[in-house]
């Protein structure tokens, strides 16, 4: 039996905020990167994850007070 873990790659880039890689050498299904928003903004998750299609979820960095589309 092959298991085929699909690398999703770079970070997306975040408006308003970033992205730390948990582990920084590994960017492939199940890897976990932190949310960091800038002053002023959150994030209703803190962390993305290398998902089975090979891609990275998302995360949004809204203003203090800004209501946002849950998902």
């Amino acid at each position: 039996m092959c298991y085929c873990y699909l690398d999703c790659g770079t970070l997306p880039t975040l408006d308003n905020g970033g992205y730390v890689l948990v582990d920084s050498s590994n960017t492939t299904y199940g890897a976990a990167a932190n949310v960091t928003c800038d002053t002023g903004y959150n994030s209703i998750i803190d962390t993305i994850i290398c998902t089975v299609k090979g891609t990275w979820s998302t995360a949004i960095c809204l203003a203090v007070g800004e209501c946002g589309i849950l998902f």
